[in-house]
């Protein structure tokens, strides 16, 4: 795209999400898979937040980094990974796998999204990146796109539960989240309500009653859950205006009063004329 529009690349570290996801559909009284169709609506209204005062059209980059190995190539742990890329891609999101030569069983980051992510700053002209990850190993990209006059906005997450007769406590790093121009805690967004066991509109599926945890329904058509838990779906109007319940801390849906005016916020959909300003 030309012209005066905010370009922003979302980048998503597929194994934070991965921890984080089995946190809510396993250990968290809500048991519901995260939504990732959902969540990038709400990162776009993030977007009108942070980075974009003077509401110019977005275009939004987003991007999967998957923690395994491309099943396209090494035909391993390939149940449920081509629906879920195929989902993805309907999604909007570009889909990156592992590149590690050798698979040990042990799974980490994708650090590939450091260097993508660089290149995209670089030669797509990036005005600010969204981050989502606990991971330290990412604070040279923050570092680095920082030198370049990227600001980066950092979804991050502080939890704790117990396991097989101890706990266990997952942090974002505090150099990452120290480094990046605006950190958001996503428990507090998704956990506002801490007397409330139903989980917020359109950030999750809920499981159906007596079945697994991880057979799950949405505000809109489920169109996949994988192995994981986590899940891809459409959104009817009803789901996307159930969003606006979850405000959390930050009230990001001040100016957001119907559905109409909530796809306002979506360049894909029309000009931004939606979100707060800091």
């Amino acid at each position: 795209m030309t012209g005066n529009c905010l370009r922003v690349g979302f980048f998503l570290d597929g194994y934070t999400l991965k921890k984080v996801n089995e946190y809510y559909r396993v250990h968290h009284r809500y048991h519901a898979s995260l939504d990732l169709r959902g969540l990038k609506f709400w990162v776009q209204l993030q977007i009108q937040r942070y980075f974009n005062r003077a509401n110019r059209v977005v275009a939004l980059e987003s991007h999967y980094y998957h923690p395994q190995r491309n099943p396209h190539i090494y035909a391993r742990g390939v149940k449920g990974v081509f629906k879920f890329e195929f989902e993805l891609m309907n999604a909007g999101y570009q889909v990156h796998y592992s590149d590690l030569p050798v698979d040990d069983g042990h799974m980490g980051p994708n650090l590939g999204l450091i260097k993508d992510a660089e290149m995209f700053a670089a030669y797509c002209d990036m005005d600010a990146v969204v981050l989502l990850s606990t991971q330290g190993q990412y604070v040279p990209l923050v570092d680095r796109l920082k030198k370049m006059g990227v600001p980066v906005l950092l979804l991050g997450w502080s939890f704790s539960y117990p396991k097989n007769s101890r706990y266990v406590h997952w942090r974002t790093d505090t150099g990452l989240r120290l480094r990046c121009a605006h950190y958001v805690a996503m428990e507090r967004i998704l956990d506002h309500d801490p007397a409330n066991d139903i989980p917020p509109t359109g950030f999750f599926f809920r499981p159906r009653v007596g079945t697994a945890p991880d057979v799950a329904v949405g505000g809109g058509d489920l169109t996949c859950v994988t192995d994981d838990g986590l899940a891809v779906g459409r959104f009817a109007d009803d789901g996307l205006a159930g969003m606006k319940k979850a405000q959390g801390p930050n009230d990001l849906w001040a100016k957001c009063e119907t559905p109409e005016s909530i796809k306002a916020c979506f360049p894909a959909l029309s000009a931004s004329r939606c979100g707060r300003s800091m």
